[in-house]
């Protein structure tokens, strides 16, 4: 099902919930439509249009609600679903350095990679066997352009979004330049 970027009072992006707890809270008038898709939600007694975000009528907390916590997702949309090690489609998290030799699961140590790669490599040192990674592992930039990287790249979705997520961050902002 769609997924629904809410905004707080004053258009700061918060958090993505689902089209159906987005309707709950226009319903149950806690938020109000921003956008709205050509999609409808039907139940017995009424249709609603499902939102592509909507604002909050209300303050919300946002102490550290931006920052970028990590994720298996994170990961990957960071490495575009490529594998590290030789640019096929990635489809697991690999861990530079094994879990096993106390490798945490952080954005730092962790890359994506394919089955093969990732099996290959299994408890090893990038060392031992002689590969190494085609790029740094890092961070991603911020958390709205993971937001923005969770729609198709041709959908109307990510245009409502960017729209908003380019108010508030610069590389969301080049992104849409």
């Amino acid at each position: 099902m769609q997924s629904t970027l809410v905004l707080d009072k004053t258009n700061d992006p918060l958090a993505i919930v689902s089209a159906r707890r987005a309707i709950a809270m226009v319903l149950s008038g806690r938020a109000e439509e921003v956008d709205l898709s050509d999609r409808v939600f039907r139940s017995s007694g009424r249709e609603t249009a499902v939102p592509y975000v909507i604002r909050l009528n209300d303050f919300a907390n946002t102490k550290n609600r931006r920052q970028v916590r990590y994720s298996r997702r994170g990961v990957m949309v960071r490495d575009g679903y490529r594998c590290v090690y030789c640019g096929k489609r990635g489809t697991t998290i690999d861990h530079v350095v094994p879990q096993s030799k106390g490798g945490p699961s952080t954005y730092e140590n962790c890359v994506a990679a394919c089955e093969s790669c990732n099996s290959i490599k299994d408890d090893h040192s990038l060392e031992s066997l002689g590969w190494t990674i085609n790029r740094r592992s890092q961070e991603p930039p911020s958390w709205y352009l993971l937001t923005l990287y969770r729609t198709k790249a041709d959908s109307p979705q990510r245009e409502m979004w960017g729209r908003h997520l380019a108010l508030v961050d610069e590389t969301v902002a080049m992104t849409f330049a």
